[in-house]
């Protein structure tokens, strides 16, 4: 909620300009709310209600376009988690309450910023059954990487990762349907959206750890730069497979 801090703060350096005197509980009076309320905004520990921004504009004479901004920006930050940083590690019985691919995108898709909390958003932009929709939902709710509140579906988490202990048959499942959504999209997806490029080399399996190392590190760059897309932003899926071209039996 950057738009609505910046503005309480600029509004109030011009009147404290004008008047030396002019106190943050003045501000508050004036703006028809609590001081204690005024503060905790200002410090970003809490969301204003409808009801606290009304009171804000009216006493503002807010033109329409800042009143755009603030409520976009708004909106944005009830559907974030509380804490971006926080990394839940699931364990082998919550990844395999996931489930399929479509778990990992109704999760994923409540990220984006024009997210409105409910299932049939998801439902449509999925084009999943509703049904099946809400059943998977409730799992993340289970799990705890979501949250049921006022009506609406919010992330608890934003960064989940699978601990080093889950059965590889588990594993197993769900890489095999990320491949096959990306042999789909050989055929499915136009060129221009989407990159499927290998190259084959001979290397040492000594150096394996170092290439893990290498894979993680590309990993986390491209979360870096797609964290904070525009709201119509489409739904990727990035696989790595890195593997012995020759299989056991073919050599």
């Amino acid at each position: 909620m950057d738009h609505l801090v910046k503005y309480l703060n600029e509004t109030y350096e011009v009147r404290k300009k004008k008047n030396a005197r002019y106190s943050l509980r003045s501000f508050a009076r004036d703006l028809d709310i609590s001081s204690g309320r005024l503060i905790s905004i200002m410090q970003l520990k809490e969301l204003p209600g409808e009801v606290t921004l009304g009171k804000i504009f009216s006493s503002l004479s807010t033109t329409e376009d800042r009143k755009e901004k603030i409520l976009k920006d708004l909106k944005r930050a009830r559907f974030k988690p509380k804490d971006h940083s926080f990394e839940k590690v699931l364990d082998a019985a919550q990844v395999e309450q996931m489930g399929h691919w479509q778990t990992w995108a109704i999760y994923t898709l409540m990220q984006r910023q024009d997210f409105d909390g409910t299932a049939k958003w998801l439902a449509e932009k999925t084009e999943l059954n509703a049904d099946f929709v809400n059943e998977r939902l409730q799992a993340l709710v289970h799990i705890g990487l979501v949250r049921f509140e006022d009506k609406k579906y919010l992330l608890k988490v934003g960064n989940v990762t699978s601990g080093s202990g889950i059965p590889s048959k588990v594993m197993r499942e769900l890489h095999k349907q990320f491949i096959q959504r990306g042999v789909q999209s050989i055929e499915e997806v136009d060129i221009q959206f989407r990159d499927i490029s290998g190259i084959t080399f001979c290397m040492e399996p000594e150096k394996m750890d170092e290439a893990r190392t290498l894979i993680s590190e590309f990993r986390s760059k491209m979360a870096g730069l797609v964290r904070s897309e525009t709201p119509t932003s489409e739904l990727y899926q990035l696989s790595v497979q890195f593997y012995p071209l020759l299989l056991k039996g073919e050599k």
